[in-house]
Order: structure tokens, then C-alpha cells, then sequence
């Protein structure tokens, strides 16, 4: 049972942190195209996604490849990701703030019309920017849990007998009765 956890949790939590990684990473593109603020002068979105991919990616691989060294990459990428989610959170936050964009991104003019659509505008890249803080509120909880799984199964005995099972550089068996 707890060999099955081990080899299915970090797969499936790789696989949701690169598909975090991904979406955040386009939704990046979009708001770099319609906004100037602290989320796209940071290109948090950017290194942010690069992070998420890449901790998903060597999750993937610890599970697959048993190595120390790769394992002790992936928990280095966890804590990366944490800390680049809470970055991002924070990000998110200030341009979230009532003051941030709405103050620089729609200025008083005499066309009421024009008004409008830029209320609209602003309304729109608000809520792409409550859907990036959810994704990443995610990504928080999956890092953490892809930290602490790692961590307690680095050096549990089922890991090692799988990485004691066969060397990886064994030459074949030979068979005392083959010719």
C-alpha cells in the first residue's frame, strides 16, 4: 500500500504542478498584452511557471529514476516553488489592492463612454488576475505536499529496496547451464 503511494503521489502531483505551470505561464502572455502592473513588471508569471514545470518535471523523475542526487533536485525545486507561489501571491495581491490598477489604468475623461469600456477592460484583467491567485493558491498547497512526501520518503525503507534492487550498471546474469 505504501509503495503504491509512494510511486502514484509524486507522479500525479508532478503532473498538477506542470499543468499549473503552464496555464499560469499563458495566462501571462495575456495579461502582459492588455496590462501594465506590478504582476507584469515582475514577469512573475514567467519564472514563476519555469518553476512550477521544472519541480513538476524532477518529481516525475525522482519517482521514475530513484537518485539521490535527482531527489534532493526535486526537493530544492519544491522550496523553489513555494517560495516563488508566495512571491507570486503577494504579487497578485498588490495589484488586487483597490488603489493599484484602478487608479493608473482608468483616468476620468469627458467621454462616458470610453469610461465604460475601460471599467470593462479593467474588470476583465482583474478577474483573470483573481483566477491566476487561485491557481497559485493551488500550487502553494501542491508544492508543500510534494515537499513533504519527498522528504519522508527519501530514506524510507520501500525507496531503498527499490533502489537496491538492481544496479544500473549490472552486467546480465549468466546462466551456468546456457552453452
Amino acid at each position: 500500500m505504501v509503495s503504491t503511494v509512494i510511486k502514484k503521489s509524486p507522479k500525479a502531483l508532478g503532473t498538477v504542478q506542470i499543468m499549473i505551470g503552464g496555464v499560469i505561464f499563458f495566462f501571462g502572455i495575456v495579461l502582459k498584452n492588455a496590462v501594465n502592473g506590478v504582476t507584469v513588471d515582475s514577469r512573475v508569471t514567467y519564472w514563476g511557471s519555469f518553476c512550477f514545470i521544472g519541480s513538476g518535471a524532477l518529481s516525475i523523475i525522482s519517482v521514475d529514476l530513484y537518485n539521490p542526487s535527482v531527489v534532493k533536485a526535486a526537493l530544492v525545486m519544491d522550496v523553489m516553488s513555494v517560495v516563488a507561489a508566495v512571491v507570486a501571491v503577494i504579487v497578485f495581491s498588490i495589484d488586487l489592492a483597490p488603489t493599484s490598477l484602478r487608479a493608473t489604468f482608468c483616468r476620468p475623461c469627458f467621454y462616458e463612454l470610453s469610461m465604460y469600456y475601460c471599467q470593462l477592460h479593467l474588470k476583465e484583467i482583474l478577474g483573470t488576475i483573481r483566477v491566476l491567485l487561485v491557481f497559485i493558491l493551488l500550487e502553494v498547497f501542491v508544492s508543500i505536499m510534494m515537499f513533504v512526501l519527498t522528504w519522508k520518503t527519501r530514506n524510507s525503507p520501500e525507496t531503498m529496496s527499490l533502489t537496491n534492487s538492481r544496479p544500473i550498471n549490472s552486467p546480465p546474469e549468466e546462466n551456468p547451464n546456457s552453452p
